[in-house]
């Protein structure tokens, strides 16, 4: 069972701020000076090695002349420019040789000479262990970035994101063909803090506009790219793909047993008869390719198969009789003195607990772990959680609780972003009861071991996915057992006045009470995947959220400081493959790979977007937005591609996504902005209580001059 600290007549303190001496308090003050001090401490360590680095990679690029435009080795693909021995990529052609999956790569890396995979700067190879999990053999993720090279090719020739549509048009330089359909897919180029103009190879990532069809094959074509350093020519076709666009034989090629060793004779057959036809068809002709390869998008049940059988187990403890391990801990009840009825009435009680016996799927029950192989239970975890009771509860007798509401905090934070001032306010005007969890994985606990990871271990990426996947399971036993049972409006902390907060509901499902999630930021993009893994959500508003992650890292201003720690270990080169080979990873532990799930599940999402975020750009939104289907609320006269506007929004439930253009003379930056916003809270609220009807709150236009 539980204890409790609660004792109205002795926990009363001012609303926000402790009135006297708390052992607690200390304890949390104490805390949180460690934790700054240790952040200080990374961010010198980062800097000075992103200091010396700079002095160092100069020197030993100098010493390591570029590789001919025209080298092929035996540790090279056929098709690869030898700038990088993994390129293109995602690409099935990876598995040519013998017709191995991800085995030749993994038995490379464990020497720590595999030529396909990044070159790590100081790192001596990449771990197989952490490799095991990941398997290309069923295919990509379907928002992979799209990573090539040519030699010094110009990025000023593809399209870019503001002109998405072009890429449509038959004058394009690149081509995204759907081969099981034959239709064209929008893609975009985006590499803002990736491509170094100065290496002759750097490579460029270009994003589909949309999720790509789980288990579809697609071609991607590249032709008319310019130069950079001579604009009147066109870039160099690498040597391999000559080989096979214009079917040199083994003599004329120059290669003599290289051209057998590759098996050209074989691709080139695979060439001419799949992929050459297929761009033919669309105006690609063969002679003007410089590139082409293709690749297989990953299936649903292939991308969320670790977390499906997480989701199986989770529902056969749901549905024990004997589900009495888990249990409940109150730490600390504090009760506050609230302010008389206005804007800003407070905090009325907040409450902090543990929920113990969590089931645990990571090999070890601490930060920078990752999934057991093979998957299964490996132990149990302890998960704290707060719960906020407003002042609008207790101002009126017998008020009770209208919503539980779980907020999910922003990037690398805490659950304690749940007491912010307009959360408090939003809690108060619609009697909301409050509770978050931290977001395991990517929380302020979680900071010296990302930052380790991403100086000095780069491929233990997985730990961050696997640890946010953790995550969703200790959000939704937390949900279900302290909130949704019977018990927990038993306790005396739920009461005021002997009424109790929350009104008595008949079973857990949260269909005979209403249950929501909101989030903002990092809690706007995991909160998507959340939704979806849990049975218990159908429902949610994700504030300033967005996906993929590879494309927001490539974006974002908060991406800087991390992908400075990763240049420590990788070069400008190899970091837009990196993004591309980690979001394989990523999909269990972002929206990407629970899109179809929303779909499926008719669980819908309300989007709110600033078009002026420099923190998660428009673009992740509005890929986000197209893969949930949903349509467009925005400023007068703005058109969006692939994202319809409708004016009768409230005819049915459905996902939408609200554009907000924000002033510059706002009184907070777009990305904060747009939770602050009355029009937003008004219209988030009423898709909660409504579990997905979508109400028209800016008829003339979704702008923003003040932020309240």
């Amino acid at each position: 069972m539980w204890t409790t600290s609660y004792d109205q007549g002795s926990s009363v303190e001012e609303n926000g701020m402790l009135t006297s001496s708390s052992e607690l308090w200390l304890w949390e003050m104490s805390r949180d000076i460690r934790l700054y001090r240790l952040v200080v401490v990374v961010f010198v360590l980062l800097t000075v090695l992103c200091t010396l680095c700079t002095l160092y990679i100069p020197l030993k690029n100098a010493l390591q002349p570029n590789p001919s435009s025209s080298t092929i080795s035996k540790d090279c693909h056929f098709i690869l420019t030898p700038g990088n021995c993994m390129l293109p990529f995602p690409c099935d052609n990876l598995f040519s040789q013998n017709n191995s999956s991800t085995c030749s790569i993994v038995a490379g890396a464990n020497k720590g000479n595999g030529p396909k995979l990044p070159r790590f700067r100081f790192r001596q190879g990449w771990d197989a262990d952490w490799l095991t999990q990941l398997d290309f053999g069923e295919g990509f993720s379907r928002l992979s970035p799209i990573v090539f090279s040519l030699e010094n090719l110009n990025p000023a020739d593809l399209v870019d994101y503001d002109h998405v549509h072009l890429s449509l048009e038959d004058n394009s330089t690149t081509i995204l063909i759907d081969a099981t359909t034959g239709e064209r897919a929008a893609h975009f180029y985006s590499s803002s803090h990736f491509f170094d103009a100065l290496d002759p190879f750097a490579a460029v990532a270009m994003h589909p506009a949309q999720p790509l069809i789980e288990g579809h094959r697609y071609i991607f074509g590249v032709r008319n790219v310019r130069n950079r350093k001579n604009p009147s020519m066109l870039a160099p076709i690498p040597k391999g793909f000559q080989i096979i666009r214009d079917n040199q034989t083994a003599d004329n090629s120059g290669l003599g047993s290289l051209f057998h060793h590759f098996g050209y004779a074989q691709w080139q057959e695979i060439y001419h008869r799949d992929i050459f036809p297929v761009l033919n068809r669309h105006g690609f002709a063969p002679l003007q390719l410089l590139l082409a390869w293709q690749f297989t998008v990953k299936s649903k049940n292939a991308t969320l198969h670790s977390a499906n059988i997480i989701r199986s187990t989770l529902h056969s403890l749901f549905s024990s009789t004997n589900n009495e391990s888990v249990q409940v801990e109150l730490d600390d009840v504090r009760e506050f003195k609230c302010k008389p009825i206005s804007k800003n009435r407070g905090w009325f009680r907040k409450i902090h607990g543990q929920v113990s016996n969590v089931p645990l799927f990571l090999e070890q029950d601490r930060p920078g772990t990752k999934l057991s192989h093979p998957l299964r239970q490996t132990g149990t975890t302890v998960v704290p959680f707060t719960v906020l009771l407003p002042c609008s509860l207790s101002q009126t007798a017998g008020t009770q609780a209208t919503m539980l509401l779980q907020y999910g905090h922003g990037l690398m934070g805490s659950q304690g972003e749940a007491q912010s001032d307009y959360l408090e306010r939003m809690a108060n005007e619609y009697n909301l009861v409050v509770w978050a969890v931290d977001w395991r994985g990517m929380s302020q606990y979680d900071i010296p071991c990302v930052f380790k990871m991403l100086l000095m271990e780069p491929d233990h990426f997985a730990m961050i996915p696997h640890n946010v996947l953790q995550g969703f399971v200790d959000a939704t036993v937390v949900l279900w057992k302290v909130f949704l049972s019977n018990a927990f409006r038993e306790w005396d902390a739920m009461h005021i006045d002997d009424t109790p907060v929350l009104p008595s509901f008949a079973s857990i499902d949260g269909n005979s009470f209403s249950i929501g999630y909101y989030g903002n930021s990092q809690g706007g993009i995991l909160g998507a995947a959340l939704i979806a893994f849990s049975p218990f959500y159908v429902s949610g508003v994700l504030g300033v959220g967005g996906a993929p992650y590879s494309l927001l890292i490539s974006q974002s201003i908060d991406a800087i400081p991390y992908i400075r720690a990763l240049q420590v270990e990788l070069s400008s080169r190899d970091l837009p493959l990196y993004a591309s080979w980690i979001q394989q990873w990523w999909d269990i532990g972002e929206p990407t790979g629970w899109l179809s799930t929303l779909i499926d599940e008719e669980k819908y999402v309300l989007l709110h977007v600033a078009i002026q975020d420099r923190q998660v750009p428009i673009a992740g939104g509005e890929v986000l937005g197209r893969g949930l289907n949903a349509t467009l609320m925005g400023p007068k006269g703005r058109v969006v591609f692939g994202l319809p506007k409708e004016k009768t929004t409230w005819l049915s439930p459905h996902s939408q996504m609200v554009e907000w253009s924000v002033a510059t003379e706002a009184d907070f930056a777009p990305h904060e902005c747009v939770r602050r916003a009355r029009k937003q809270i008004i219209q988030s609220m009423e898709f909660l209580f409504s579990r997905g009807y979508v109400f028209q709150i800016c008829p003339s236009d979704c702008r923003l001059s003040q932020c309240t």
